[in-house]
């Protein structure tokens, strides 16, 4: 092959990659996530339990603010009482990380808040096509996996 073509290629494949990652890289500055988990694993007293999936949750992320608010949640597996049903819900998390990933072209927001009454943190990490969600409170810990079913950003 003659230099030329050589050159040509490799600049034509920098260009494809830039137009790529810039894609990727715009996602707007306030927006809503919705997702609906697959599964869920919870750890408690020495014990793992997996939870159906069906449960929804809808968050609006503020990216200038740092700031992703939960808006909804939807507990499938709750048919009655306080929890069952759609809840409003304010959670607060703080965006500790907003960046677009070269090596696995997604941008990820990672956030992390206050969920529940005193000691419950949780730590949401956003990405074009999942929610992943990490609960730990005094006497359990869990993990939600949620397929987004927004998917508007990823567009």
């Amino acid at each position: 092959m003659n230099n030329h073509l050589k050159r040509f290629l490799f600049v034509l494949m920098i260009c494809s990659f830039i137009q790529v990652a810039q894609a990727a890289e715009n996602w707007p500055n306030i927006f809503e996530v919705k997702g609906v988990s697959k599964n869920a694993i919870m750890y408690r007293e020495g014990k793992i339990e997996k939870i159906p999936g069906g449960d929804e949750v809808t968050y609006s992320v503020d990216r200038p603010n740092k700031q992703v608010v939960r808006t909804a949640v939807f507990n499938a597996g709750i048919k009655e009482g306080v929890g069952a049903g759609l809840q409003s819900d304010h959670t607060i998390y703080s965006i500790v990380y907003d960046e677009y990933e070269p090596m696995t072209s997604k941008r990820i927001i990672k956030a992390i808040g206050q969920a529940g009454m005193v000691d419950g943190f949780e730590t949401i990490v956003i990405d074009d096509k999942n929610i992943t969600t990490s609960n730990s409170k005094f006497d359990y810990f869990m993990l939600y996996f949620y397929e987004r079913t927004d998917l508007s950003v990823s567009k």
